[in-house]
């Protein structure tokens, strides 16, 4: 399996909703008008990406058609990781969109949704 990390592909580590004193992030490419702001919650969480793809403890269609949401493991004091993965139009490659940690009430949620909606990763 191989996974991209696109430059263009900055909300793995900023957020949407304003945060007090955070750097501005212009996302670059052909969504240059997309500005977020620098999350050091999320931005610490990266180190997670990877074991989550690695180690999934559930798989569900992503919105993104063909996508998929790999969440990972509970954690011990820290949110769920949801990592959603899209693949690649040509050549056997992954690239990851986002990464985000949910809460056992949104993840509850996702199950509801999904129900009866498998999707297969790695693939």
């Amino acid at each position: 399996m191989r996974v991209r990390f696109n430059p263009e592909e900055i909300h793995l580590f900023t957020d949407s909703n304003p945060i007090e004193g955070a750097e501005l992030v212009g996302r670059p490419g052909k969504h240059a008008r997309e500005v977020r702001y620098f999350d050091r919650t999320r931005a610490r969480a990266l180190d997670r990406v990877l074991d989550t793809l690695r180690n999934p403890a559930r798989v569900l269609p992503a919105k993104t058609p063909r996508a998929v949401c790999v969440y990972g493991p509970p954690q011990s004091g820290s949110p769920r990781m949801c990592v959603v993965v899209g693949p690649e139009s040509a050549g056997g490659c992954w690239y990851v969109r986002t990464a985000y940690g949910v809460s056992a009430e949104d993840f509850a949620k996702a199950l509801r949704v999904a129900a009866g909606k498998g999707a297969r990763w790695p693939p």
